[in-house]
């Protein structure tokens, strides 16, 4: 029998690793191709099938634009690409895009990271003709990297070449990566983890200068993960590089002494801290405005068990989509029977449950059924390098997205508490694929263990079987029936009203869906798990005839592409490509050229109850230079809070965005006239007549009969001035004056006391509120304002206040002071004034210095490393050897 362990002559290797690389880099392409070739783009949902934009399509292309959206990937075409148009169109004007003044009340942009405005890959985004036509090849680049450095790391454990594309093509078209691959910065913060364990090990297997280059390489791709836009992940694949790092210290020490470990740990730690630097132009602005955001920088405990995984998520490593899938409709997970059924999810400090968040992105895990099988078998084996690494990384890696009691014990270190749970599973796909490729490897050396497995396949087949057939005991109705008393004991504690006539209504008009999704599931398994027996027994037969059992070999790697291929189509389907066009868009447009002297307007969206904001969904207005009040991004820290005490927690999105508000009283509140909310806008499906009563006068525009537009002419202009100020002790007295009925914002500005003593005892004067300002450049990081002479006063900016924003007034430097919670105020006296805002992100300047720096030393060390005599310290003898 021919050892499949034994490393090929070196020629055939080359070509083995050759043709290994043109798969890896086709499959992307078999996924992507309709997006990759400009026919769709790639997107998982079309911003055009909401309102208004939606009445203006023909039934036709609806369909197709309705068919297979995958609506769990929310921010992509209502966030991200809105965000992308407009960094293209600030590059474009020779602007780098710090700001982005029309999210809300102003937000930095390139410090959130989000976007990813500093990492070269996304540079497609930015450079493409239409963002939306780059995101395609950002995704097919992240497949592409995530494979082919997964085939490095295996191959320099002394995998061979078919055994490592394995586990190549089970990371690179994992449940984790096909699922999350609209989002760009997540795939692209965890495809560079495999290049980074690589690194290591050859930093191990190397000596002297010979290291240089692998720590080069360490260096760059944690640079690359920490730049993609998704810090949770990266924290998460930093912890398990370093965790191999020390793993493979450890083995040193065990080997060559204590010493010569604690040499290569400082040498990894010196790399890892060059990839950090490196990262520094992204890294310091990030941190520097975090803690000035909406982004919670201490969450409460049961905030961090709210997003863990729940262990009942870990079905779907066995099975594709137990509990939901974007893809069928009739299934809303917040009604799913079996997730309120079988999620255990509870608070840390009253260990009550939580509701079920089950989402088909943050969930699915699914490697593939062979996958896993070969997993368990990558499990087993004597000094197999890697294998022990992986299973505990893999254990520790689920109790921390669990938020059991490690992450409670940990939750002290900064990396656990600022890393949501469940982002800690995002590693565990290039776990699970190590071990596969292990499996794949043993599976044609060690003919028992293909058998054992074989029994294991058989095991997961009956127990499909057993599942299939439990599930066919009861209809439907009759589940929901048996389950209603243990919903209700289960979930009194959080829902202390709750009825059985109320788990009926929500849940009976999705049980029937919920049961179908189950036994679809099972179905799929029994299929699954019996081909993958059937493989396996047929190895062991085979071991005798080397061609054949390698074309074995071959067909159970080409069934693995082609199942999680099959897996991942559905959701990463392209879009037609649909204009937003609509006579309501024309018209904000046209007003927004009106108002520019004034500075632009505010949009906000009502309905007759509060709902999510979905009449031209948020954000679609950044590339238009609109401002939005409901924008889904991060903003400052404050001003989210008004609306919290407005109309309480429950109207918020996430405890920052608010809903569309509700057509009451509250909206004619002086408040609004404040915030320069000009437009509302409402869809308002039903009798098209009868529209809102408080959102001010309805302008005609005709296009969708449903979508209503109003005007608020009450609505103050961005910038005004005041003739005095009114100091409250805190920010709880500055919220409940700015909410209330009397508020009377062009008669004063409300400050706290630390902030009035910046504008040095300054008065103003009766009369001031009369001087005009005119807006004479408005840029996203430069504003100029012109305020006529009068009596002094203060002017009053409603931009948000963030550190990187500067002022001077004919050209002399003035101090900002906070005031109305958020906005910018400065003193004026009673001449005439030219006021000039600027704005720069905080610490880019250091950050990118250290970058540059952190360039030229890596630089360095590469041309070092490049010149030394290659000094590799020997292998250990090779593992379990077979005779041939």
């Amino acid at each position: 029998m021919t050892d499949h362990r034994a490393e090929l002559d070196p020629v055939t290797s080359r070509r083995a690793c050759r043709a290994a690389a043109v798969l890896l880099l086709l499959l992307p392409a078999a996924l992507l191709w309709p997006s990759l070739l400009g026919r769709e783009v790639y997107l998982p949902f079309s911003a055009a099938t909401f309102p208004p934009f939606r009445a203006e399509l023909d039934a036709g292309l609806l369909e197709r634009l309705d068919t297979g959206a995958n609506m769990d990937v929310t921010e992509i075409p209502i966030t991200f690409i809105p965000e992308l148009t407009f960094v293209r169109s600030e590059l474009a004007a020779g602007r780098l895009p710090h700001w982005n003044p029309y999210a809300r009340f102003g937000a930095a942009l390139l410090s959130t990271s989000v976007v990813g405005l500093m990492y070269p890959p996304n540079w497609l985004t930015f450079l493409a003709v239409d963002p939306t036509h780059g995101l395609a090849w950002n995704a097919y680049l992240a497949l592409a990297i995530a494979g082919l450095l997964m085939f490095g790391f295996l191959r320099s454990l002394s995998i061979a070449p078919l055994a490592a594309t394995f586990g190549a093509i089970a990371f690179a078209l994992s449940g984790t990566l096909s699922a999350n691959l609209h989002f760009y910065q997540r795939v692209h913060a965890l495809v560079w983890l495999p290049g980074m364990l690589w690194a290591l090990t050859r930093m191990d297997d190397r000596r002297g200068a010979a290291r240089m280059r692998a720590g080069v390489g360490l260096a760059l791709c944690l640079a690359m993960s920490w730049l993609a836009g998704f810090p949770a992940y990266a924290a998460a694949g930093t912890l398990v590089a370093g965790g191999w790092a020390v793993w493979l210290a450890g083995g040193r020490a065990r080997r060559q002494g204590a010493g010569d470990a604690l040499r290569l740990l400082l040498l990894d730690g010196a790399f890892a801290g060059l990839g950090m630097a490196l990262a520094a132009v992204q890294l310091l602005p990030m941190f520097a405005f975090f803690p000035e955001s909406n982004r919670d920088p201490d969450p409460t405990a049961d905030s961090i068990a709210s997003q863990a995984f729940d262990p009942m998520g870990f079905l779907g490593y066995a099975l594709p989509d137990p509990f939901g899938t974007p893809a069928n409709q009739a299934l809303p997970y917040d009604s799913s029977l079996l997730s309120w059924s079988m999620f255990s999810r509870a608070g840390w400090t009253d260990g009550v449950l939580f509701r079920p968040n089950y989402n088909f992105v943050e969930y699915t895990v699914y490697p593939g059924v062979l996958v896993l099988l070969l997993a368990l078998l990558g499990l087993v084996g004597r000094r197999a390098a890697g294998r022990a690494f992986a299973a505990i990384a893999l254990l520790v890696l689920f109790a921390l997205a669990c938020a059991g009691p490690l992450t409670s014990a940990l939750n002290d270190l900064p990396f656990v508490r600022s890393v949501p749970p469940l982002r800690f599973l995002g590693p565990g796909c290039a776990l699970v694929a190590l071990l596969a490729a292990r499996g794949f490897q043993q599976a044609a050396q060690v003919p028992v263990r293909a058998r054992l497995l074989a029994g294991i396949a058989l095991l997961g087949l009956v127990a499909c079987v057993v599942g299939r057939w439990i599930l066919g005991t009861r209809s439907p109705d009759a589940w929901l029936a048996h389950l209603t008393p243990t919903l209700l004991d289960h979930y009194r504690p959080r829902f202390p009203n709750v009825t059985p006539e109320m788990v009926q209504g929500l849940l009976g008009h999705t049980a029937a869906a919920s049961i179908d999704q189950a036994r679809c599931n099972l179905n799929y398994g029994i299929m699954a798990f019996a081909a993958a027996a059937l493989w396996l027994l047929a190895l062991p037969s085979l071991a005798r005839r080397s061609m054949t059992t390698t074309t074995w070999l071959v067909v159970g790697l080409a069934g693995t592409a082609a199942e999680l291929l099959c897996f991942a189509l559905p959701v990463n389907r392209g879009r037609p490509d649909a204009p937003l066009a609509a006579p309501a868009l024309d018209l904000l447009r046209r007003e927004r050229d009106a108002h520019a002297d004034r500075g632009g307007f505010v949009v906000a969206r009502a309905a007759r109850v509060p709902q999510l904001p979905q009449a031209l969904p948020p954000c679609l207005l950044v590339p238009e230079r609109i401002r939005d009040l409901h924008a889904y991004t991060f903003v400052d820290a404050r001003s989210h809070r008004l609306f919290t005490k407005l109309y309480g927690p429950d109207h918020m999105i996430r405890g920052y965005w608010p809903m569309a508000f509700p057509d009451d009283e509250r909206l004619q509140r002086p408040l609004f006239d404040l915030l320069g909310v000009r437009y509302v806008l409402a869809s308002l499906p039903g009798d098209a007549t009868a529209g809102l009563s408080f959102a001010g006068d309805e302008v005609a525009v005709g296009g969708d009969p449903s979508f209503h537009v109003y005007e608020r002419p009450t609505a103050l202009p961005r910038a005004f001035v005041v003739p005095s100020l009114r100091t409250l002790p805190d920010e709880e007295a500055v919220i409940a004056a700015m909410v209330a009925p009397d508020l009377a914002p062009r008669r004063e500005a409300l400050v706290l006391p630390d902030q009035a003593a910046r504008l040095h005892g300054h008065a103003g004067a009766a009369g001031a509120e009369g001087r005009a300002v005119r807006f004479v450049m408005d840029t996203p990081t430069e504003l100029r304002l012109h305020t006529d002479a009068g009596p002094p006063g203060f002017l009053v900016v409603s931009d948000a206040l963030m550190r990187g924003w500067t002022a001077t007034a004919d050209g002399r430097e003035v101090d900002l002071a906070r005031g109305n919670l958020f906005m910018r105020i400065l003193p004026l006296g009673p001449e005439a004034t030219e006021v000039r805002f600027t704005y720069f992100s905080p610490r880019l300047g250091l950050g990118t210095g250290v970058t540059v720096l952190a360039a030229l030393a890596l630089a360095f060390l590469a041309l070092r490393g490049r010149r030394a005599v290659p000094d590799r310290i020997p292998a250990p003898p090779p593992p379990e050897s077979t005779p041939a």
